[in-house]
This record gives structure tokens, sequence and C-alpha cells, in this order.
């Protein structure tokens, strides 16, 4: 209990000091971000989007990701995305029908436009489960910006 409570309260340090902290148990890694790093990592967008890889094992990548401009219709055929909104808000449009999209890497598909679908409006805070195999885009507002965590799982 008391290496517990040492282990607690370096962590706690490291948290206040906005540091990075690693701490193993085992062959097990967990690691700490801070929200600076986050937002420094995902600072400058290119063509509307940055994104940076946390760290996270191979069968269940997590992202942070930030966008100031619209986004490409995505469809993934393998994997679920679960969305979790950080800062700022965005419009989702998913749907079953994509016409006009592209794969551009095995069960990865980009580009095109949803026919029909329905739209989601999230804020910090939101939680959205996408299945596989759906078409979704995500657009921030004219002038806004949205920064989320996109947690990757295996479609079963």
């Amino acid at each position: 209990m008391r290496k517990l409570i040492q282990s607690l309260h370096f962590v706690s340090i490291a948290v206040l000091a906005g540091s990075w902290v690693h701490a193993t148990t085992g062959d097990r890694t967990a690691e700490y971000n801070s929200t600076a790093e986050i937002n420094a990592s995902v600072t400058k967008t290119v063509d509307g989007s940055a994104a940076h890889l946390l760290k996270s094992d191979a069968g269940t990548p997590v992202y942070v990701i930030r966008r100031d401009g619209p986004g490409k219709v995505e469809v993934h055929r393998k994997l679920n995305d679960v969305i979790v909104i950080r800062e700022g808000t965005v419009s989702v449009l998913i749907g079953e029908k994509v016409e006009g999209n592209r794969e551009v890497k095995p069960n990865e598909w980009l580009g095109g436009r949803i026919i029909g679908g329905t739209s989601y409006t999230l804020a910090p805070g939101d939680v959205l489960f996408i299945p596989a195999g759906l078409g979704h885009v995500m657009t921030p507002p004219p002038g806004g910006a949205v920064t989320y965590l996109v947690v990757k799982t295996d479609a079963k």
C-alpha cells in the first residue's frame, strides 16, 4: 500500500508539473500525456486537420485529432471508431450509403459523399460510437475548431 501511495504521489506531482509520466509494471507500461503536450502535438493543421497517435497497443490505436476544416468521408471496413470530444463542437454526418469514394488502403475508404444519413452535433464530453462499415464525415463550424480522441477497435 505504501508503494502505491508513493507512486500516486509521484504521478500527482508530475501531473501538477505538466510532465510526461511513463510507468511500468512487469512487462506492461502506462503512459501519461498532459493536456499541454496533447494540444501542442495537434496545434498546426494541414488541410484542415492534425493527428497525433498516443501510445497504445497495436490492436487499439488512440489518436488525438484537431480539425479546423471539413473532413472527407471515411469508411473503415474492419474498425469501429469511438470518438470523445475534448474541445469545440463538430457536426458529424453518418450514413450507410456512400458514393464516389475510393479505397486508399485495404479496408479503408476515403472521399465521396454520404447519401442520406443522420447528422449529430457533438460538444465537449460527448461520445459517439461509429460501427465499422458506416460512412462518416466531421465538419466543425465555419471559423471554429474541434479537438477529439478517437479510439479504434476491431469490429467483431
